[in-house]
């Protein structure tokens, strides 16, 4: 039993993949850390020459892999993926196709494990701050960086609602999939966020850890195979809401009383307007759509909002309240100072934000028709 797998699932991505397999097979050799470390890609039926670059490492000894014969879509190929790794590993780190491993990384890694294993050894899933580029490497932000220095998170329910977002970003994130329920993740296996809800059962369960340390230089902002997920943007960003929300509902679920629901929704509330925030005020794009192509939005199926379960429709009452007062009150406030300033780049650069914040304001109308 080796200590980690270093678990690659791809799809239609063979120039990046060579380069995140490349990362790992460099970083084991430098560390001489072939009896604890393998790499394990599931490779998700791609249509292109992705087997081809796989068998370039075929003769690695502690790289395998597996060619889907159909696609399984990505929450089922990483599902199969970690079941198929806990056979031969304690750990399992994943990586996406269009990342890689950080420079002198594993072998501080590998060390950071073996002592989780002797002093922790509960700790289930642990996650780690991602550093996110775009493709011509320029530093789009940080997220997942919780905390300041590495802390053990007790299980609680109170835990699971202030952390279990961390699991959204994979790349980065490290689990024991021996701990994971996989009969539960078959119950959601079609929510977008399913690393969420499972980071969320586990934290019920079994203390996780933060570690304050960067190990996987995460792509954004590049091409992404959403078309499970809808066929335009505006269909995916409402579908990839709608799961968000019902990430935490499916949480939620497990917990035996009202109290505890209450007191889980309260501690998730703060993450689940932020991310509201993010990705339906500010990226959501509805202000861009015309009458009829809000009117079919607002009519698939997929992306109704009998999609959501209860409570997310309060939550999203609660939290459409708060974007619409705040932007209403910077909205105001801007629109003077941009009247009234003298210097003109300060005008210019004030108009330009009260412009952003009435895009945001169509975009929060547009989820308000929605609800109706």
């Amino acid at each position: 039993m080796k200590l980690l797998s270093i678990c690659i699932p791809t799809y239609k991505r063979p120039p990046t993949l060579r380069r995140c397999i490349e990362s790992v097979v460099t970083q084991i050799k430098q560390f001489e850390l072939q009896d604890q470390v393998e790499i394990y890609v599931a490779n998700d039926a791609s249509p292109d020459n992705t087997a081809e670059v796989l068998a370039e490492f075929v003769k690695v000894p502690f790289f395998r892999c597996v060619n889907r014969a159909a696609n399984l879509g990505m929450s089922a190929n990483i599902k199969s993926m970690l079941t198929e790794a806990l056979e031969t590993s304690s750990f399992q780190l994943i990586i996406t196709d269009d990342d890689f491993l950080l420079d002198e990384t594993l072998g501080e890694l590998v060390d950071f494990l073996t002592r989780q294993q002797s002093s922790n050894p509960e700790v289930s899933v642990i996650w780690t701050p991602r550093y996110s580029y775009t493709d011509d490497n320029e530093l789009h932000g940080v997220v997942c960086e919780t905390l300041d220095v590495d802390q053990v998170i007790l299980p609680s329910y109170r835990n699971a609602g202030r952390y279990m977002y961390n699991g959204f970003v994979l790349s980065g994130l490290i689990v024991k999939a021996s701990k994971i329920d996989y009969s539960f993740w078959s119950e959601y296996q079609e929510n977008a966020y399913f690393p969420v809800i499972f980071s969320g059962d586990i934290m019920l369960r079994y203390p996780a850890m933060y570690w304050h340390r960067s190990t996987v230089h995460h792509a954004v902002l590049n091409e992404c195979h959403w078309d499970r997920w809808g066929q335009s943007d505006a269909e995916i960003t409402l579908r990839l809401f709608i799961d968000y929300l019902n990430a935490y509902v499916v949480i939620g679920q497990r917990l035996p009383s009202l109290w505890q629901r209450l007191a889980f929704y309260l501690s998730a509330f703060p993450r689940a307007y932020q991310m509201t925030n993010s990705l339906l005020i500010t990226s959501g794009g509805f202000f861009r759509l015309g009458a009829s192509e809000a009117a079919a939005l607002l009519s698939i199926d997929k992306v109704s909002y009998a999609q959501l379960k209860p409570p997310a429709g309060i939550m999203l009452s609660f939290m459409l309240i708060r974007v619409i007062v705040s932007c209403l009150v910077k909205a105001t406030a801007l629109r003077m100072l941009s009247l009234v300033a003298v210097n003109e780049g300060k005008r210019n650069q004030w108009a330009e934000s009260y412009e952003r914040l009435k895009q945001w304001m169509f975009n929060a109308k547009f989820i308000m028709r929605w609800t109706a």
